[in-house]
């Protein structure tokens, strides 16, 4: 149970050091795009695909964490039915 909580921690650390840009992105390019286009333009162009796919892929080491610590406890429930 222990683990889990610094898995947690670690999202939680992730989403207040990203929070912002994702949020920018989101709601201006994807979920609440804005409607000035001259705004969404400049978010989208300001995107850096190398600084994105950085993201990702921290995102999903803490992720791929996770699922590794879950998956021998989903395996024996499948097991007990």
């Amino acid at each position: 149970m222990n683990q889990l909580k610094s898995y947690k921690k670690e999202l939680e650390d992730y989403k207040t050091e990203h929070v912002k840009l994702l949020k920018e992105i989101r709601n201006s390019s994807a979920g609440h795009r804005d409607h000035n286009i001259d705004e969404q333009i400049k978010v989208i162009q300001q995107i850096n695909p190398y600084e994105t796919i950085k993201l990702m892929t921290n995102f999903e080491k803490i992720v791929r964490k996770i699922m590794d610590h879950l998956q021998p406890l989903i395996v024996r429930t499948i097991a007990l039915k």
